[in-house]
């Protein structure tokens, strides 16, 4: 493939482009990504551990802190999802098949999304399971909200069914923009892009005091289109061989990682968004080929090729086993060891079931279906086939994962 190749910086590869794993139909995954996007399903999945397990305040040697500080794990999660999305349409000159590429997002994320919908909402619903999952029963308007993906729109309704799944309607926001953005970048550079979205993003936060819609939230589109550009960008600058030196790039996770802690642990609410932005980047870009490396790297990348099914299902199998881990012991540190073998083993079976025998087969539909508007549009007298950005490595692109709602 003569348009793989490797990023150095230093003299060191620091990003190979060629450590593909090839899947049927000729799509490919970039390893490293899918790597990085498991470490930041399992740190939420350990803040959720310690919160809806009542264990977060209880645990020795600052774990408790360092589990609340997994909730973090999303601000990685989406500089992921703007690099994987922004990466093929960079490398293709920055430009965008629209249709093609809103009906890849709808067949990605709607068909796994509706079926967990359908579950955690039967859950939310039915009186003898709804007080373990949610605070109160919920109603036709939050299954409504949920159905048309406005849940973090609405006031009161992001954990009204399943906490987690204001992210959900995040990533929509974020692929309704993504077109917009993509033009922007052609016209001012992803630089003014990514300085204009942090200035939104401070401005959007001092808005919290209102108390009034959604002014301030951290859970919509004007806090965290800072983060999804600042993907972008990285993406950018990987093709354009612009890549930082690892220095530099390790300074931005340590010196950027201590101020983002600091500023979390000191309940910071303006800029953090921000704060995080810089060594989630950093990280990307440092985001080695090393996982394929070893059986841990390997389980790894495996469990960021699920992390989506992962991510719809941890929290209500976290809340509905939490009453029957208390009934073994109270002990906070026996329930993070039985949170994080048996409960975490549930979730990651059933995350591979979903993948099976839903989210794959919804990716496999959007290929075909673009397949197929590729057929007929070739096969119109006069016509020019659409234009694709499609590069092996989009399917790496996922939804965010969320934390608690």
């Amino acid at each position: 493939m003569a348009a793989i190749r490797s990023v150095r910086t230093g003299g060191r590869p620091i990003f190979r482009l060629y450590d593909f794993r090839m899947l049927p139909g000729g799509r490919a995954r970039l390893s490293g990504v899918d790597g990085l996007r498991a470490i930041a399903a399992l740190s939420v999945f350990f803040c959720h551990l310690g919160a809806y397990w009542g264990i977060q305040g209880e645990l020795p040697l600052k774990l408790g802190k360092a589990s609340e500080l997994g909730a973090h794990g999303v601000d990685l999660f989406v500089v992921i999802s703007g690099f994987c999305l922004a990466l093929p349409v960079a490398r293709a000159g920055i430009g965008l098949n629209r249709v093609e590429f809103f009906i890849r997002r709808a067949t990605r994320i709607l068909p796994p999304y509706y079926l967990a919908l359908a579950g955690c909402a039967a859950l939310a619903i039915i009186p003898a399971t709804s007080h373990y999952v949610v605070g109160s029963r919920a109603g036709v308007e939050s299954v409504f909200t949920h159905a048309v993906v406005a849940q973090s729109l609405v006031p009161g309704q992001s954990g009204t069914i399943n906490g987690s799944f204001w992210s959900v309607a995040l990533e929509v926001q974020l692929y309704l923009v993504f077109p917009l953005l993509v033009l922007a970048w052609r016209r001012f550079g992803l630089d003014r892009v990514v300085a204009v979205t942090a200035v939104a993003s401070l401005l959007w936060a001092l808005l919290q005091p209102a108390h009034w819609w959604i002014l301030g939230s951290t859970e919509v589109l004007p806090d965290r289109l800072v983060q999804f550009s600042a993907g972008a960008l990285a993406a950018s600058w990987l093709t354009a061989g612009r890549v930082p030196t690892r220095k530099l790039l390790w300074a931005g996770v340590i010196g950027g990682g201590a101020v983002a802690v600091a500023g979390s642990t000191a309940n910071f609410d303006y800029g953090t968004t921000m704060l995080w932005t810089v060594p989630s980047v950093c990280i990307v870009l440092l985001g080695s080929t090393g996982f394929t490396h070893q059986a841990h790297g390997r389980a790894l990348v495996q469990l960021g090729v699920w992390s989506y099914s992962f991510y719809l299902l941890q929290q209500p199998v976290l809340l509905m086993t939490a009453p029957l881990a208390h009934r073994v012991t109270d002990s906070p540190m026996l329930l993070l060891f039985l949170g994080s073998t048996v409960c975490l083993a549930l979730v990651v079976l059933g995350s591979w079931i979903m993948h099976r025998l839903v989210e794959r087969p919804s990716i496999d539909l959007g290929a075909r279906l673009v397949a197929a508007r590729r057929a007929w549009a070739a096969a119109e007298p006069g016509s020019v086939e659409p234009a694709s950005t499609e590069l092996p490595i989009v399917d790496a692109a996922q939804p965010v994962l969320g934390t608690t709602g």
